[in-house]
């Protein structure tokens, strides 16, 4: 079973959204092998990608 994250964050793409998270998640590999992860990436990759409500909705289309 995929989490549901991974089902969005699919879903999104498709739709030409969230390539912020694809973005941030190169940038966090990138700086944590370097050793040092800033604040602004690791709240990128923390980000909500969508409400409960809107999760539903997705799957509904």
């Amino acid at each position: 079973m995929t989490s549901p994250h991974g089902w969005v964050l699919r879903h999104l793409l498709r739709r030409g959204e969230a390539q912020d998270v694809l973005d941030a998640a190169r940038r966090a590999g990138r700086e944590l092998v370097e050793g040092d992860m800033s604040a602004e990436t690791l709240v990128a990759v923390s980000r909500e990608l969508v409400t409960l409500e809107e999760c539903v909705r997705m799957m509904n289309e």
